[in-house]
């Protein structure tokens, strides 16, 4: 099975490709146990991996299943042009038959015994991700990421770090998606309805890791929408992050998925605008900046010129307008410089990338945060499946697409 796969810039770049499993049932004989190999040109390619990604607990649900592939090198293709190049994709049908090992110790993800905590971590990135809310006056750890450990130091509080790795931190330092909004029907009083995501207790769905990347969903508490006693709508909202092989990011897909009262057996995805929250210590102005193009409000950085120069990036598939520093209902005084918050717009689905640095120019993790935003969202690596037609060999398949590139 041929995948074009085209690099939308002018340059050669790296990167993951995922190629739904949907395409490759249409076109393979694959079966949830096969075992396959990818080539690019004559070479096979050392990173691949099967994702069995699903956010429900039927183990058959196979909607969000893909596969996922490292190209080390992709040729241009040009911002205007038409001009993929090919992956092939066979299953092996011998499973003595392994493909070529990777060189570097995998990502890998673990979730703890009760399923109340989750742990991933690559060659430069470690990340401690906690599921239940807390108690009283601490409730508000639902679905945070409580700690980013890059390089063996931690981030969020990356001063106190530099005095101790592990002692002494900010005990309330976190990156968490806090908050989502729903909106109401024209006719409606009020024109959003917002749901509160942080105070309680999140859940723990599937995760899995490979050569390529390693990553784990998990489930918000109930969403009952407009309201608890007579909700229209009921379902929750789900978060697939992602850790890959020597990154130091991670990416994460978000959705809201679940069925109205009008009709309880058929599930729906539903348009919302999720709001995050950050408690990571920059120190205050004007030592500490916000970075954003105002033309492009889809990515930003937030950078310090105090030593060890720690910074945050985001980008996404939809717009941030506005960061809050500090947010409008922070309860502290005396550290709500080191609070920011921001929401996206309204979408079905959203992609967005967390990038973490330490130890760079504030201008450099600006353009690094930049660059993300080019090549994981605006010009992603985009996935075109081409059906083999049997009378042609794959050698003739891949000379006729060069000579239609050449024209």
């Amino acid at each position: 099975m041929l995948i074009n796969v085209r690099n939308a810039t002018d340059l050669p770049r790296h990167g993951v490709v995922c190629i739904p499993w949907s395409e490759l049932e249409r076109e393979l004989d694959i079966h949830p146990d096969s075992k396959v190999q990818v080539k690019y040109g004559e070479r096979p390619l050392e990173r691949v991996q099967i994702d069995r990604i699903r956010y429900t607990d039927d183990p058959d649900d196979r909607s969000l299943w893909e596969l996922s592939v490292y190209v080390n090198f992709m040729s241009p293709g040009g911002f205007e042009a038409e001009m993929p190049f090919p992956l092939d994709v066979t299953v092996i049908p011998d499973v003595t038959v392994q493909a070529p090992e990777p060189r570097e110790a995998p990502p890998w993800v673990r979730s703890g015994d009760t399923g109340t905590d989750v742990t991933m971590a690559s060659d430069r990135l470690e990340i401690f991700l906690q599921l239940l809310a807390g108690t009283k006056p601490d409730d508000y750890w639902g679905g945070a990421i409580n700690s980013v450990v890059l390089h063996g130091r931690e981030v969020l509080d990356a001063f106190k770090a530099e005095e101790d790795p592990w002692h002494g931190h900010d005990p309330h330092k976190r990156l968490q998606l806090d908050r989502v909004v729903l909106p109401n029907e024209p006719w409606a009083e009020r024109p959003v309805t917002e749901i509160n995501l942080y105070q309680r207790d999140w859940r723990y769905v599937t995760h899995g890791e490979g050569p390529v990347r390693a990553w784990v969903v998990i489930e918000s508490p109930e969403i009952n929408y407009p309201d608890e006693k007579s909700p229209k709508f009921t379902g929750h909202l789900y978060r697939v992050i992602s850790l890959h092989h020597d990154a130091d990011y991670i990416v994460e897909e978000v959705f809201v998925a679940g069925s109205a009262a009008a009709a309880p057996n058929a599930e729906r995805f539903v348009a919302f605008a999720p709001h995050y929250f950050l408690k990571m210590n920059f120190d205050q102005r004007p030592t500490m900046r916000i970075n954003q193009v105002p033309d492009i409000p889809d990515w930003f950085t937030i950078t310090t010129d105090r030593v060890p120069l720690q910074a945050y990036g985001f980008a996404a598939t939809d717009p941030c307008n506005r960061i809050d520093n500090p947010t409008h209902d922070y309860p502290g005084r005396d550290d709500k410089h080191s609070v920011f918050g921001w929401s996206l717009g309204f979408a079905k689905k959203v992609r967005a990338v967390h990038l973490f640095k330490r130890g760079l120019p504030p201008h450099e993790s600006t353009a690094d945060t930049g660059r993300k935003w080019f090549d994981m969202i605006l010009k992603a690596p985009a996935v075109m499946v081409e059906e083999r037609k049997p009378q042609e060999s794959r050698e003739e398949q891949v000379e006729a697409r060069t000579a239609s590139g050449a024209a």
